[in-house]
């Protein structure tokens, strides 16, 4: 096993990823054996899925990947796909069919493990003429029955896989852009979060926490749930330079603030929209 592929405990748990209720309660059933409130350790099913997770950008499929290992106890791997199938392999004394192989080898010597496959859709054979031989070997390591070892996918495209791929995916898991309750719910667990490490008792407040959250709700429609955690983070960064400059011993977060980083987050999301 190679230095840069390295499991890992995740901390990540279902607590942590807002909404996405659907999906959590579908992997469930995938993933589980059983899971009784009598019998505190959760089992992976013996003959482990894979499972392929697709939708826009930050909407939670990485997070949700971690979340299934944490929630039974299992090691936890985060690669990205191509650089797993086509990156430069020179310094590791590895060919990447060597690394393929030795990925899933070191998944079952780990059980329970969880292997996440970041970007499915970036690796795909360049021409009928030639296909990577670490493309094959990972068609071959899908097509192994393993013991509590699942393979999770991401992709944001998966209607470019390449069929001898995509149909190696028993199960499909659609992820979609939060709706309102879900925003609502992500922002609320955002503002909570708030001045939990402040070093004085009562140092942090959010102003009018109601007015904001309903602020943020209504001008978040479309966003992903990772850039209403930018927007969330650009918003303490605007109050942080406030704080500095004046001085100020009692931190007061108010929509002026998050309105600020909207802007800045509404501005990249057009220039991404534009190619830029």
């Amino acid at each position: 096993m190679t230095s840069d592929m390295q499991f890992v405990n995740p901390s990540t748990s279902f607590d942590d990823v807002a909404g996405l209720e659907e999906n959590k309660n579908a992997l469930r059933q995938i993933a589980f054996s059983t899971r009784s409130i009598g019998k505190p350790e959760v089992d992976l099913k013996s003959t482990s899925p894979n499972i392929l997770f697709y939708g826009p950008p930050g909407t939670g499929k990485s997070l949700l990947a971690a979340a299934i290992a944490k929630e039974c106890g299992a090691q936890f791997i985060s690669i990205d796909s191509g650089y797993l199938i086509i990156g430069c392999t020179a310094w590791s004394n590895m060919s990447n069919t060597d690394r393929v192989e030795a990925l899933f080898s070191e998944a079952a010597k780990k059980a329970p493990s969880v292997i996440f496959l970041d970007g499915i859709d970036n690796i795909f054979p360049q021409s009928p003429e030639w296909i990577p031989p670490a493309f094959l070997q990972l068609i071959k390591e899908l097509d192994k029955p393993r013991n509590q070892v699942i393979v999770i996918a991401s992709a944001t495209k998966p209607e470019i896989i390449s069929w001898s791929l995509f149909r190696r995916f028993s199960y499909k898991m659609k992820f979609t852009l939060p709706d309102e309750d879900t925003r609502r719910q992500m922002i609320s667990a955002l503002l909570k979060q708030f001045g939990v490490h402040a070093e004085k008792p009562n140092m942090v407040e959010v102003e009018d926490r109601t007015s904001v959250i309903d602020m943020l709700v209504k001008e978040t429609e479309g966003f992903s749930g990772e850039e209403i955690q930018d927007v969330y983070i650009r918003g303490l960064c605007n109050l942080i330079q406030f704080v500095i400059v004046n001085q100020s011993e009692k931190i007061t977060l108010k929509s002026y603030n998050f309105e600020v980083a909207l802007k800045e987050v509404k501005q990249i999301r057009k220039r991404n929209n534009a190619g830029l």
